[in-house]
């Protein structure tokens, strides 16, 4: 019977996990600009809506 190598078979099953692995996307990025826009236009409708009641 062979004689199994510990080390090889824990070193070849990291190697597969890390080929594996796979980075999440990144839709961090993405929100925070979008409410950016959303909360720059609300901004802008409620300033001018401001200046059209009391000019």
């Amino acid at each position: 019977m062979p004689k199994r190598n510990e080390l090889l078979n824990k070193e070849i099953k990291m190697s597969i996990d890390k080929l594996r692995y796979k980075e999440p996307e990144s839709e961090h990025d993405k929100r925070p600009t979008f409410y950016l826009v959303v909360l720059i236009l609300v901004t802008v409708a409620v300033i001018l809506s401001l200046f059209k009641y009391f000019l």
